[in-house]
């Protein structure tokens, strides 16, 4: 995270992801979430407490392979082991997973003419969407 002005003086800070992920999935979703639990255990949602997330400022995506998004807190705010940096599919994007090499491919697949066999095949391949968090303060950088 990088700390930029906004003509008030008082710093934002905004994450950068560099990576093919940014370029493989353009619609990642990119957030500073709170840890409600502790540092060893953290947690971001409970069934009382609902996802504490920074506000985003904004979001912008550079070819090829960079995100950039703004968030509502300092880096000093950021750099606090209650803070997280979450990349997210989105919710909404279909994702498949790879048949093993064992198994038949798509094209390979003959399948009967029930919807139900085609429904099965496809529930049985697609995942959640997957989340990764890392912490804040792992992820700083104070330029020098």
């Amino acid at each position: 995270a990088k700390q930029i002005s906004f003509g008030s003086g008082d710093g934002r800070a905004v994450i950068v992801v560099k990576s093919e992920l940014v370029r493989r999935f353009p619609d990642l979703i990119i957030q500073a979430v709170r840890n409600q639990g502790t540092v060893r255990d953290p947690v971001f949602e409970t069934a009382t407490s609902p996802q504490q997330t920074a506000r985003i400022l904004f979001a912008e995506t550079l070819e090829p392979d960079i995100a950039l998004v703004g968030v509502d807190l300092g880096v000093d705010e950021l750099d606090d082991e209650q803070w997280w940096i979450t990349i997210a599919e989105h919710p909404s994007a279909t994702r498949f997973e790879r048949p093993a090499d064992d198994q038949l491919s798509v094209g390979q697949l003959h399948l009967t003419d029930t919807a139900s066999d085609s429904a099965v095949y496809a529930d049985e391949r697609l995942h959640r969407p997957v989340r990764v968090a890392f912490q804040a303060t792992d992820l700083i950088v104070r330029e020098a």
